[in-house]
């Protein structure tokens, strides 16, 4: 059988809510040669149904099955059949625009010394409300400086398209940086050519209060510090920044609350600001966050458009 151009690596685990949708934002491509691996890393909710299903009515989808192991094993076991000559991230629970992977192998194809390129994408919550809009850096050098010093991922994983020749040759992923594989992952591809974000969106980006950057934060934020360091030590360079140290209290929900909230009133989505503001006025009716989320609620209904 002829290998497609792109391999598309999707790991799902207990994705069942947000599954069908995922899939079906892939399979609308407009650029169609490609296989999606999904990688059923040992979910109980009914996702292996969807899954089959997929299967079942697309060729193109590839269903492996496997005990959980979490997320870079699920990554790596798709690497090892991928037959692509790219390798496309997608999660679970996210949306791709239609002409993503069009835009983004016209890229890669245009520009032979780049080894993985991602997109903008607009934040969504887990009811498709938009919130905002994500910028990322566009060019190597600021991607590259903001992995080293905020130790974050400045690509959005799941936006990301990578040459299958290069994520190989680096090993592909690595558990030994729990919650935070991709900084170190473009940490090391960013050593072997360069990393582009378009400038255009190529992805909603679900943000739920069970993902790893809430429940896993501390985790999250050490890992990536990790990768930075030991990227530093590969390169020669002085790497000054403090180890994370786990101080603060976990997020509550409030908190985020009230940040999705000024997140969409950043953009005008005011729906989604009252949704938000609603149920953090509800938590804290006496927060002075409250007050300042009224009034800014309330001067926007008074703003003409435009």
């Amino acid at each position: 059988m002829k290998s497609p151009l792109v391999s598309v690596v999707m790991p799902v685990y207990n994705a069942g809510r947000f599954l069908g949708a995922a899939l079906d934002s892939i399979l609308a491509q407009t650029f169609i040669d490609f296989e999606l691996i999904a990688v059923d890393d040992g979910s109980t909710d009914g996702s292996s149904d969807i899954l089959a299903e997929a299967a079942g009515r697309d060729p193109r989808v590839v269903v492996r099955r496997q005990q959980n192991g979490g997320v870079t094993k699920a990554l790596n076991a798709g690497l090892q059949v991928a037959r692509g000559t790219f390798i496309a991230r997608m999660d679970a629970d996210d949306i791709a625009l239609p002409d993503r992977f069009e835009r983004q192998v016209a890229y890669l194809m245009a520009h032979p010394t780049c080894v993985a390129v991602g997109g903008q994408v607009i934040l969504m919550d887990q009811d498709d409300r938009a919130l905002c809009r994500l910028p990322v850096p566009c060019d190597h050098a600021a991607i590259d400086r903001f992995h080293m010093e905020a130790c974050v991922s400045a690509v959005c994983h799941p936006t990301a398209i990578i040459r299958t020749s290069a994520i190989r040759d680096i090993g592909g992923y690595r558990d030994t940086y729990t919650s935070a594989e991709d900084v170190d992952l473009f940490l090391r591809l960013a050593e072997v050519g360069s990393l582009v974000n378009l400038e255009e969106v190529v992805l909603r980006y679900r943000q739920h209060t069970e993902s790893i950057g809430y429940k896993k934060r501390f985790e999250q934020r050490h890992s990536g510090w990790r990768a930075a360091r030991d990227a530093a030590a590969r390169r020669g360079q002085i790497f000054t920044l403090p180890e994370p140290r786990q101080t603060e209290a976990e997020v509550q929900l409030s908190d985020i609350f009230l940040k999705w909230a000024w997140w969409a009133h950043s953009e005008g989505n005011m729906t989604t600001f009252w949704h938000y503001a609603r149920r953090f006025v509800f938590a804290k009716p006496f927060s002075q966050q409250t007050l300042r989320l009224l009034y800014a609620g309330i001067k926007s209904n008074f703003v003409e458009p435009g």
